[in-house]
């Protein structure tokens, strides 16, 4: 359908009275949802001027809005002295499962209050939003959005597909733009299959993390010159991209992540024994001796980069707050000056505490059970690769002779002939604690007993 505008002089645009045209025969809007407007006009030699582009929602009355959230940054009082502007929100959801995009609008400043709408910004599809301060334009198209000094206000409508809206409130902020321009770095992180949009995932550049939005998005901001750009997320190898940060500018890095190799084992909140069964290991400095690996293991040198890159790889961010204890009480929790836990073994167990419940991805090829480790005389830590379920008499019985206690992650216990036994079956790529009466080779396969 098509209306045509009609001019008003004193007010300077022109105004369409849809109400009026919806009698002559203007139909389409009796179906719930979201609207795109174009606004064409022709120029003196007739040629069509490129439209002015709005949104129109038609809601349901039976529609709710969705459900509330804030504004993250500026918060009120802030001062944007560059020039390239991040604006930030929490990202909420619908009651009625519609899609949420979000509206920026921007206000200026009457006596320390909101006053009039100087521009917005519409069907923003994630909880972020860069604009360059310098560049932008008022709804007129012609004045400068901000002036250096001045303050100014802006919400953050979040509209669900039928038009229903909820408002994260205002906050005031200040635009003196007497710093160097910082570059940012925005794009979308996916799937490097499916396409499908990843989100949780750790972007850092430098020592800055932020993670990923809902749609897969991300920005962070960059010290001009080049750098490395580090994307992470549970299940996924790492991806590493060098690239050239421009000050003033945003450049645009689409990263595609590769399904990582390797075992995932969902862990509880709180306490976990992890049994380290894949063939991949890692450590800082010191390789670890033939006697410390298992048969097939394989070491990957973190040299400068330090064990906390080995948990970003599993899936963790760098400020979740875990703790690692390893064989010999040596412990690991970001941000410690005082880490002693340098290496992560092939069969090993680890003692790991996790904030939250969550699913992590040991990487690697698993351990098959030919596979031989060392074990000393006395109480070690080891991870399980043997058959899932099995009594512990017939997981171990490769060893059988050769130790005398075996305890869960739970307290759970099993002693060689005791009738108290309360540790029944085994759980592959768990950790378990056990005693050994004498020097063995730990295997899963063997030819006798």
């Amino acid at each position: 359908p098509v209306i045509s505008g009609t001019p008003n002089q004193s007010a300077g645009r022109y105004e369409y009275d849809i109400q009026s045209d919806l009698t002559k025969g203007f139909t389409g809007l009796d179906m719930a949802g979201t609207y795109t407007i174009y606004y064409y006009a022709t120029d003196l030699t007739g040629e069509i001027i490129t439209p002015l582009v709005g949104t129109l929602y038609v809601e349901n009355p039976a529609n709710h809005a969705p459900a509330a959230f804030t504004l993250k940054t500026p918060a009120s009082g802030d001062v944007f002295d560059s020039s390239l502007m991040f604006f930030s929100w929490g990202e909420t959801t619908d009651p009625d499962s519609d899609p949420v995009t979000y509206t920026l609008k921007i206000y200026d400043d009457s006596i320390n209050t909101k006053g009039s709408e100087l521009k917005r910004y519409e069907l923003i599809p994630q909880g972020a939003f860069v604009l360059d301060g310098t560049v932008e334009k008022r709804a007129d198209g012609i004045t400068p959005l901000f002036s250096t000094g001045a303050y100014y206000w802006w919400e953050v409508l979040a509209v669900d597909s039928k038009g229903a809206s909820t408002n994260a409130g205002l906050n005031r902020f200040q635009t003196t733009f007497t710093n160097g321009m910082p570059g940012f770095i925005t794009g979308y992180v996916h799937d490097s299959v499916s396409g499908a949009p990843i989100a949780g995932a750790t972007v850092s550049v430098g020592t800055g993390n932020y993670s990923s939005y809902s749609t897969g998005f991300y920005v962070i901001g960059a010290t001009p010159g080049s750098c490395t750009l580090t994307v992470t997320a549970n299940g996924y190898a790492q991806q590493t991209q060098s690239i050239s940060a421009i000050a003033g500018r945003v450049v645009s890095v689409n990263v595609p992540l590769v399904a990582a190799s390797g075992i995932q084992i969902p862990l509880k909140a709180g306490w976990n024994m992890l049994g380290w069964t894949t063939k991949q290991g890692y450590y800082e400095t010191a390789a670890p001796s033939a006697s410390e690996l298992v048969s097939s293991g394989a070491m990957t040198a973190l040299g400068s980069k330090l064990i906390s890159n080995a948990f970003s790889t599993m899936g963790f961010t760098t400020t979740e707050t875990i703790v690692a204890v390893g064989p010999d009480g040596v412990v690991y929790t970001p941000g410690s000056p005082f880490n002693t836990l340098r290496k992560l073994l092939p069969g090993k167990g680890y003692w790991l505490y996790a904030p939250v419940a969550k699913t992590i991805t040991v990487p690697g090829s698993a351990l098959v059970a030919a596979d031989q480790m060392s074990l000393n005389q006395g109480w070690t830590q080891i991870a399980y690769w043997g058959t899932d379920g099995a009594v512990p008499a017939t997981g171990f019985s490769c060893i059988n002779g050769q130790y005398d206690v075996i305890v869960d992650e739970a307290g759970k216990v099993y002693v060689i002939g005791s009738p108290f036994n309360t540790l029944k079956s085994m759980q592959k790529n768990k950790g378990y604690f056990i005693h050994t009466t004498t020097p063995t080779t730990l295997t899963f396969q063997c030819t006798s007993n």
